[in-house]
């Protein structure tokens, strides 16, 4: 186990992964997944002592923590109801690569809301989170009372034999957490409105396309391969997530 703290009381603090997937860990988590040949780009899975039910899952940026000790983004505390200095398990992942995600939008819709506008906003944002778990907050840069709630994801489901992969179409199974580097994602955007607002509009591209109900989605298709990149090949790379 390690002694969970934020980010923000790193010295100095570390504010690059406030709003992220991605934690700074101690050289011995590196050595013990060296020595495990543990596939990059390394997850782990961390749980609290206390609720251990209760699991999210992100990617090491930096391994310069003290020993005994990782910095997480709040969001992280606050998910696994952690108080600082509180231990946290953590073991080594395997994730599905994602094929699609759910997000609702937490708290009231913006005035003028629009769509476009939002996507490039989330997609830099989801360059900051690796990997994705149902319950994970995605804030968007720049717009800090913008949040979505992880809500729903999906992964490629792989066929048992490559002749069924020849014959049969692609399809999906709903999972609890997926890898989000070098895919083409299917984001679905829900609009959760209050019962005063029976509508939100939606613009794409600044023209409106329609209305949505209380509770309506929206679909929108985001590429995050020219946005997230990890180091391949053999070895530990330079920089582990490059965004």
């Amino acid at each position: 186990t390690l002694a969970a703290y934020s980010c923000l009381i790193a010295e100095p603090p570390r504010r690059d992964i406030e709003h992220s997937g991605q934690a700074v860990f101690p050289e011995s988590v590196l050595h013990e997944a060296t020595e495990q040949r543990v596939a990059f780009p390394l997850v782990l899975q961390l749980t609290g002592t206390r609720f251990e039910d209760t699991a999210c899952c992100v990617v090491p940026l930096a391994f310069t923590a003290p020993e005994g000790t990782a910095y997480l983004p709040p969001w992280v505390l606050q998910r696994l109801q952690l108080d600082e200095g509180d231990r946290v398990h953590y073991r080594t992942v395997s994730l599905p690569k994602g094929a699609s995600a759910t997000f609702r939008l937490l708290g009231r819709a913006p005035p003028f809301f629009d769509a476009s506008s939002v996507r490039p906003l989330l997609v830099a944002a989801l360059a900051r989170y690796p990997c994705l778990s149902i319950g994970d907050i995605v804030e968007l840069s720049g717009a800090d009372e913008t949040r979505f709630e992880v809500v729903k994801l999906g992964a490629q489901a792989a066929p048992p034999t490559a002749a069924a992969a020849a014959a049969a179409a692609p399809t999906e199974q709903e999972v609890q957490s997926v890898l989000v580097v070098d895919v083409d994602l299917a984001v679905e955007v829900v609009v959760g409105n209050s019962a005063s607002d029976s509508q939100s509009v939606v613009e794409v591209g600044g023209h409106t396309t329609g209305t949505l109900e209380a509770g309506a989605s929206k679909t929108f298709a985001i590429d995050l391969t020219s946005f997230v990149r990890v180091g391949a090949g053999s070895g530990v790379p330079d920089g582990l997530v490059v965004t």
